[in-house]
């Protein structure tokens, strides 16, 4: 029996100011999002790929606390 590996799309575009705590795509994967002091993280703290190759939403996005 084959087992298909499923990749989510890797994750781009994220500002200079968020960090992220992992790096893989691969099915499972559980990602962790962060911003620099002086911002506020708007949207999902935390992605997972899940098994059709999706992330669980869209990533998130680190706006300065000035803006708001």
């Amino acid at each position: 029996m084959l087992v298909a590996i499923v990749d989510c799309p890797v994750l781009s575009n994220l500002s200079d100011s968020m960090h992220i705590s992992s790096r893989g795509q691969e099915y499972g994967t559980v990602v962790k999002f962060t911003c620099d002091t002086g911002y506020l993280l708007e949207g999902a703290t935390t992605l997972i790929c899940d098994i059709n190759g999706t992330w669980s939403d869209s990533p998130p996005v680190c706006k300065s606390k000035e803006t708001f």
